[in-house]
């Protein structure tokens, strides 16, 4: 049926096909299965690190994450600072970058001194200079909850890196 449908030019065009990839008649044609895609995660899919207030220094402190072999801890660049209410709560809302496909979210460290509240974020990066990543910027976000013990209508500021919002509590 194919030999009528294509005029008899199926079998040429199978026979140059196997002469072309040098098949000798007694040689299997074995497919080779297109390997599955895979999942990519984007930093959205990432729950962001949880972060605590810490509002005096504690006798023994908290260790921070471990670094993998190999990385480096690095200010994160900082696109947005916001607060708002959640439940109750001041909730500070915080967009940090990913500058390559070779940074990492590590850490945050949350410390209060009077109405100033200092948000602390560091990525993880490869120490070698010369390592090779992707060229794209990704960013990821950081809620920290700073809780509802503020006095209503006190002016309290947010340091996060290096940018800095201020805000009246409600």
């Amino acid at each position: 049926m194919l030999k009528t449908l294509l005029g008899g030019s199926a079998i040429g065009l199978v026979v140059a096909l196997g002469a072309y990839f040098g098949l000798r008649g007694d040689e299997e044609i074995v497919a080779t299965p297109t390997p599955e895609p895979t999942a990519v995660v984007t930093p959205s899919e990432t729950p962001p690190p949880e972060a605590s207030v810490t509002t005096e220094p504690s006798a023994t402190p908290e260790p921070s994450p471990t670094l993998a072999e190999g990385r480096a801890p690095e200010p994160a660049p900082i696109e947005s600072v916001d607060v708002g209410l959640q439940d109750g709560q001041h909730v500070v809302v915080i967009v940090a970058g990913l500058p390559n496909g070779c940074t990492e979210p590590h850490s945050q460290e949350v410390t209060r001194e009077g109405n100033v509240y200092t948000v602390t974020i560091l990525n993880s990066v490869p120490e070698d200079d010369d390592a090779i990543c992707t060229d794209i910027f990704r960013t990821y976000e950081i809620r920290v909850s700073i809780g509802d013990v503020l006095e209503p209508g006190e002016t309290y500021t947010v340091v996060a890196n290096d940018q800095e919002t201020t805000f009246t509590a409600q």
